[in-house]
């Protein structure tokens, strides 16, 4: 993926090769699972979805699951660690930026605005 020269207008575009690209490659996890996380984090999920479906009642589950992937990745505890070690944000700006993107997300869902592949 050439960086240089890129444009605002480019970046979803961009993510969606890397992520493309990236599902070539199969996912090993760095850690076994332990099961009292993967509960928190079923709780985590059924929580989200369940916040999101009043406001998007038509939409399908898939739809609802990737707002709710989306939002459960905003807030977890990984990106908050590469937002202060790689981009060197402070705890205020980590939570201002989150806060941010998370409502944007939300205005998104209430608006019907649905998620669709570039």
């Amino acid at each position: 993926v050439v960086l240089e020269g890129l444009q605002l207008e480019d970046v979803a575009e961009i993510a969606a090769r890397i992520i493309r690209h990236s599902s070539t490659f199969r996912i090993v996890p760095r850690v076994p699972r332990d099961e009292t996380v993967a509960a928190a984090n079923a709780r985590q999920r059924e929580a989200l979805l369940a916040a999101i479906e009043p406001h998007a009642p038509e939409w399908s589950e898939r739809e609802r699951r990737i707002a709710g992937g989306m939002l459960d990745v905003l807030w977890s505890v990984v990106s908050y660690e590469r937002l202060v070690t790689d981009w060197e944000l402070d705890l205020s700006d980590a939570v201002a930026g989150t806060t941010w993107v998370i409502g944007l997300v939300e205005t998104a869902i209430r608006a019907g605005r649905r998620p669709e592949e570039p």
